[in-house]
């Protein structure tokens, strides 16, 4: 008897987080819009949509879009369902990504919070930040503990892709269990016979 697998969509892949700690002073918001193309560009990637948590961004988004680049403002914190997706998807197995202490630091700092009008919203602990250590062990490292820029960014994409999943290929896919290892090649094979990019 064949066992076969079933590989579920939506499923959220972080291919990567990238922390940048201005030191003394403020990002480059120039430099970051070259990085961005520099991925779609050089490296190749897709890339549908891009967000930013900030209004004060709009002079970036307006180069990009100029770039053919679909942008969005969606801020953790202004928006509580921004986590709550997150954690949602989470719960349902639905989010892989590699290993990076400051995501992992960020997600155990994150915590509810009542604001002086009686709402609430998700904010991290407070405490000393800590980016640099010389302990950089999976189990020990405190670097990313009482922040949530990175855990912030990882909330906003899931939740953008949930909002214009649309705008995304959905594909189930039964693959047997032996062939798991190909799965990649199988569904780039599917996804060449109905003419769409893998």
């Amino acid at each position: 008897k064949e066992i076969f697998t079933r590989l579920r969509i939506p499923f959220h892949v972080v291919d990567f987080t990238i922390n940048i700690i201005p030191k003394g002073g403020a990002i480059s918001l120039e430099a970051l819009h070259q990085f961005i193309l520099d991925l779609r560009d050089l490296g190749g990637l897709t890339i549908k949509w891009v967000n930013f948590d900030k209004f004060q961004s709009d002079n970036i988004t307006q180069n990009l879009r100029r770039e053919k680049f679909n942008v969005d403002y969606i801020s953790a914190d202004k928006n509580n369902e921004v986590y709550t997706t997150l954690i949602e998807e989470i719960r349902q197995d639905r989010v892989a990504c590699g290993r990076n202490l400051f995501l992992k630091n960020n997600l155990k700092s994150i915590h509810i919070v009542t604001r002086d009008s009686g709402s609430w919203k998700y904010d991290h602990t407070k405490g000393k930040l800590v980016h640099e250590s010389d302990d950089v062990t999976w189990e020990n490292s405190l670097i990313g503990i009482n922040a949530k820029d990175c855990s912030d960014a990882v909330a906003e994409s899931v939740y953008m892709l949930r909002k214009h999943r649309s705008d995304f290929i959905p594909n189930e896919k039964f693959i047997r269990h032996r062939e798991v290892g190909k799965t990649n090649e199988i569904i780039k094979e599917d996804f060449a016979q109905k003419g769409w990019e893998f």
